[in-house]
């Protein structure tokens, strides 16, 4: 520690020595330059405001180019960040304690040149600038910064964008700062930066575990699944059980902040312009470009305005149907099946055809592409897996491997980096060939008059041909790819696993829930083959086993952030505070949250019933509990639990498709549970838990299904519930049509029909 404190002081006299060096050689440079400054993107002119001393009052008149957004907006957005930009720089030199730093020096000898001890208030005070004249340079000079931002870069537009600024994106220099501390936290014992206590893996048991040879592969390969013996989330439950809400953990050099707590978890996820994806963005972007799950704040904003619109209610209504035909396949597949004579064609891994179910479905939906890998295995969901699985192991590495030499590509000395390659071509090759089809056929529509197409005798409906047609809004085929695979995965991957985990539950549970779910299934639909957006509305308790489902098995199990600015933590459960350097990783443990007993009653039982009745905890401190009379939705959001239960996600980057899957598993769900029964192939306890970016199953959900041997009678109505999405007497209604149905007399063999 004296050796970095004598380098930091002499780091003092060459940084006085260089700075001094610079200003004059940026004095003699700026000598022969005068407005307007051309930038590389933004030509900036007009007369001087002397009542400012803001850039921005030189900036009247805007010429942009290349640029795809209107003249008039990008020059409000430069005005009103630059003017807040000035403006908290003009109180930074105000404030002497403040005046420390490289900028600090620059500022001086600037002032000492100019022979002033105080900036004026305008240029004409000085009466004009040495080696610049009476027009000068109009702005104060700040600074590496300042050069670099007025001779080098163009204006930022956002605060995201203006490097090295607080809010913005984070760069080496945060890297090695939170390295460094940690270091002397765990080398030398020194206080920790952030407060939080530290949970480190044991190297010396998972050597041991592993072998020499592959504990140094999984070292380097960031695969801590298999460093840490388990799944990765099930690990930051083991630490959560023993260090409490908000705790580090440490692999090695590399950190993570995790938390478990909700108040904690609502401050983060709505704290706009002060986190960003961080590193999911850097693993997801070979794979989803600059799609919205990974894509920075400023993309996202620019995309979400354009995709949202597409999720309106006409076409989520047109896609119920679209939901039940997607299913015709997989229905009469499992037919044949349950009347199969051959005891091994009987058996069927429902976790793979939920995975090509929801492929298809997404194919038709949003590019109107049809998979039918329902009728046979598709090697796009195997690409899709295999892809997320290679993104998790990227999001824990050590070192970047996949940057190194020889390490990436067809041609990689890996395996799995060769396998990654070749499913990424053929994922980019399917997406590619829809978009250029979709191009081809573009017809320019305004957006009402797409919002009121008639979809349900429209040919293709996706969402691609909605982003094509949509006028006003030129998304290049770059941006379409990358909306496309993130919708692709994601919109696939995420309502497979919880159609998967709500079977599992529903056949492992004690309680009565799936005969319950089955009688409301046949009362609400009566004789109708195939259910319609008032079904599903009135599919109270089959919601309710979805939800549940989604509190034991969230997707995905953490949610990940990086800190762009330095933040304090909210108390919460802590019981102290945590501050996090600007440049921390953070995990949101969704699977933590979801199955705490601070937040919870029996959180490790499935029950759907629990969604009826509230919850409140006074020991953590600022959350308001679960109140079931603030679900106005399909589904209890975070809103409701306050951010206890985040089955989408939370704040303003909420998943956009929430609407979309909620209708899709109730869909799928209500026709396999009205015509089938499972049993499971060798036991529940043979399943097993494993990831990919979701929760999956280790060994594939094997089942073996049965036709049901008769259905209520037409004719029996499902009570409406009053409350818009749980009844709080639908517990015993429930049970009432589960014995009925128990106790109604049916013909021999009767069953229901195949789907058409």
């Amino acid at each position: 520690k004296n050796t970095c404190m004598t380098v930091a002081n002499r780091m003092h006299v060459v940084q006085r020595s260089f700075a001094l060096l610079l200003v004059l050689h940026f004095q003699l440079a700026a000598s022969y330059i005068s407005y307007p400054r051309v930038h590389k993107h933004v030509v900036l002119e007009g007369s001087r405001d002397t009542k400012l001393t803001t850039r921005t009052s030189f900036s009247t008149r805007l010429k942009v180019h290349n640029h795809n957004e209107a003249d008039e907006e990008l020059q409000k957005r430069i005005v009103e960040y630059e003017t807040k930009a000035q403006r908290a720089y003009d109180e930074q030199w105000a404030n002497v304690t403040e005046r420390h730093g490289l900028d600090w020096y620059f500022e001086k000898i600037r002032r000492g040149a100019v022979g002033q001890a105080t900036y004026p208030k305008t240029v004409d005070e000085l009466g004009g600038l040495p080696f610049f004249g009476k027009e000068g340079i109009p702005e104060k000079l700040g600074g590496i910064s300042f050069w670099s931002r007025s001779f080098v870069r163009p204006p930022p537009l956002s605060r995201y964008s203006d490097r090295g600024a607080p809010g913005s994106k984070t760069g080496a220099l945060d890297s090695f700062r939170i390295l460094f501390n940690n270091l002397l936290q765990f080398l030398l014992n020194n206080e920790s930066e952030d407060g939080a206590p530290v949970a480190a893996w044991d190297p010396v048991q998972a050597f041991q575990n592993a072998g020499p040879i592959k504990f140094f592969y999984y070292l380097i390969t960031g695969n801590l699944q298999e460093l840490a013996g388990g799944p990765l989330f099930l690990l930051l439950a083991q630490y959560y059980n023993v260090y409490g809400p908000v705790f580090k953990l440490a692999f090695g050099p590399r950190s993570f902040i995790v938390v478990s707590d909700p108040v904690m978890a609502r401050h983060i996820l709505t704290s706009r312009g002060s986190y960003d994806k961080g590193m999911l963005a850097e693993i997801l972007e070979p794979v989803m470009g600059k799609g919205l799950i990974p894509a920075d704040p400023d993309t996202w904003k620019r995309r979400r305005r354009v995709i949202v619109p597409g999720f309106h209610q006409r076409w989520l209504n047109r896609m119920i149907t679209l939901f039940a035909r997607c299913n015709t396949g997989l229905i009469n597949s499992l037919y044949e099946m349950a009347e199969s004579t051959n005891s091994s064609a009987k058996m069927v891994d429902m976790e793979e055809k939920f995975c090509s179910v929801t492929l298809d479905i997404i194919g038709e939906a949003v590019f109107n592409y049809e998979f039918q890998s329902s009728a046979d295995e598709s090697p796009v969901v195997k690409a899709v897996y295999r892809t997320l699985r290679e993104a998790e192991h990227r999001s824990t590495a050590f070192i970047p491997y996949w940057v190194l030499p020889g390490m990436s590509g067809e041609n990689s000395i890996l395996e799995d980096q060769r396998l990654f390659s070749r499913d990424l071509s053929m994922l980019n090759d399917r997406l590619d060939d829809c978009i250029s089809k979709a191009m081809e056929t573009k017809v320019e529509t305004s957006l009402e008059d797409l919002e009121q197409r008639d979809f349900e005798e429209d040919d293709d409906a996706s969402l691609l041909r909605f982003l094509v047609d949509m006028k006003g809004e030129e998304s290049n085929g770059s941006e379409l790819r990358d909306d496309l695979m993130t919708m692709l995965i994601a919109g696939h991957e995420t309502t497979a696993a919880l159609l998967t985990w709500t079977v599992y539950e529903l056949y492992n549970s004690d309680g009565d829930y799936l005969s319950r779910v089955q009688a409301e299934i046949d009362a609400v639909l009566g004789d109708e083959t195939n259910p319609t957006l008032a079904h599903v509305t009135e599919l109270n308790f089959t919601r309710a086993c979805l939800i549940e489902g989604l509190r034991l098995y969230p997707e995905p199990p953490v949610l990940i952030r990086r800190a762009l600015i330095d933040d304090e933590l909210p108390v919460g459960s802590a019981g102290f505070n945590t501050k996090l350097p600007r440049g921390a990783d953070v995990f949101v443990s969704t699977w933590n949250l979801h199955r705490s007993p601070e937040y919870w009653k029996d959180p490790e039982t499935y029950n759907p019933d629990r969604w009826t009745e509230g919850f409140q905890n006074d020991k953590v401190k600022g959350w308001k509990g679960y109140r079931p009379e603030r679900v106005y939705g399909l589904y209890p959001d975070e809103q409701a639990t306050d951010f206890a239960f985040l089955p989408f996600g939370g704040g303003a980057r909420k998943c956009v498709g929430d609407q979309f899957a909620m209708y899709e598993a109730v869909v799928t769900l209500s026709l396999l549970l009205r015509r089938f029964d499972f049993k499971f192939v060798n036991g529940a306890e043979s399943v097993g838990l494993r990831t990919g970016a979701t929760i999956h199953t280790e060994n594939g959900l094997w089942m073996i299904p049965e036709v049901r041997k008769g259905v209520p009678k037409t004719g029996d109505k499902w009570v409406e519930p009053h409350h818009p999405v749980l009844n709080p007497g639908g517990a015993e209604l429930s049970r009432q049509l589960a014995n009925q149905h128990k106790t109604t007399e049916r013909r021999p063999n009767e069953a229901v029909a195949p789907v058409t």
